[in-house]
């Protein structure tokens, strides 16, 4: 090394040892500004892809979308997976959970809601009760597994008149009616009329006339894949005597099957809801002389109607304790209106009690 470049690292050997006692920025400044290497140069480097970076943990993204997992299944059976069983009615579908855990065997609980469908019910035996009594059905006395025709004897000659299919507007206008002759009548209703008009409903409760069960939907048997099982016709009774509790208060303890139709299944599944099985003895074709659309027919039709629907009911007379079948829904039901005058006239003049089916006057 000659004399010049001795000199110079010298004099720059001193400013930094000068510089280092003033602060480590000013020394890194001056390093910098007196540094004799040349920097290399920047070359320019291709964008890496998305796939090559390397970004922070705070930006991360996974390099691939993870493919997700089936839910696990619940052990122990799932209370919402479909039962593998097709359902036997037509109705609503079922919304109750099954195979719950605590519940005595697997049967469903009571749902919140009282018009809810229940599931299936895990046993197949029509002596198992389904499930517990609806609201109230326990002040109902216990009924025989048999089916009843003939009204109360309550008195020596009975007449009990019964309406079914309702409620609808002919239930109004037959109330009054009633109230004027005074007596009460026996009112079978259909529970999805029910909750389509409660006010109807509880207005026939509140004059005194006795009201029964006469299904959910008044679908016949022939209509389903199975007919009426019992679980089908619990599913029935507990869903309308449940409207029939909100409309009115009171419980139901009589059951009317529709078309009379008489399965086994019915004498299996009523008894266990305390309702009596009362079908009739007096049929006044009513539903079939005015037919099962609501269309009203010219006076002298309507009067003839009624001639015949009178003509029917009175066929009882004689009998000791009879029950009329007539119908105040499921089509035209002025007939009947205008008929009903006359037929209580003839059984009151022939020493009639009118009574319900329940026995009260």
């Amino acid at each position: 090394m000659n004399g010049q470049a001795r000199l110079l690292a010298v004099v720059v050997g001193l400013t930094v040892v000068t510089l280092a006692a003033s602060g480590s920025g000013q020394l890194a400044a001056i390093g910098a500004t007196l540094d004799p290497a040349p920097r290399p140069p920047v070359l320019s480097q291709p964008t890496p892809s998305a796939a090559q970076a390397t970004p922070g943990p705070a930006t991360r993204t996974p390099d691939r979308t993870p493919t997700p997992k089936p839910p696990a299944k619940p052990r122990g059976g799932s209370t919402t997976e479909p039962s593998s069983t097709p359902p036997t009615t037509d109705g609503p579908a079922p919304g109750r959970p099954r195979n719950l855990p605590g519940t005595p065997n697997g049967l469903p609980p009571a749902s919140p809601d009282p018009l809810a469908s229940p599931g299936p019910s895990t046993s197949p035996d029509p002596s198992t009760p389904y499930g517990p009594l609806p609201e109230l059905a326990a002040t109902c006395p216990p009924a025989d597994a048999q089916i009843h025709w003939d009204g109360p004897a309550t008195a020596p000659r009975t007449v009990a008149l019964t309406f079914d299919d309702g409620p609808s507007v002919y239930t109004r206008q037959l109330l009054p009616v009633l109230r004027a002759e005074g007596i009460h009548a026996t009112f079978f209703v259909v529970g999805k009329q029910v909750v389509r008009d409660p006010k109807a409903v509880a207005a026939t409760a509140a004059a005194g006339h006795l009201v029964g069960n006469h299904s959910w939907d008044h679908v016949y048997p022939s209509a389903l894949r199975d007919g009426w099982t019992p679980r089908y016709l619990a599913d029935q009774l507990r869903r309308t005597d449940a409207a029939i509790v909100a409309a009115t208060g009171h419980p139901t303890c009589y059951f009317r099957t529709p078309g009379g139709f008489r399965p086994p299944s019915v004498l299996a599944v009523a008894p266990q809801f305390r309702e009596q099985v009362s079908l009739w003895t007096v049929d006044t074709r009513d539903w079939k002389i005015q037919g099962l659309k609501d269309i009203k027919p010219s006076p002298a039709a309507a009067a003839d109607m009624a001639d015949k629907i009178y003509a029917n009911a009175i066929t009882g007379i004689g009998s000791p304790h009879p029950v009329v079948l007539m119908h105040d829904a499921g089509g035209y039901r002025g007939a009947t209106l205008q008929a009903l005058p006359r037929i209580i006239a003839a059984y009151r003049a022939a020493g009639y009690t009118f009574v319900r089916l329940d026995g009260l006057t």
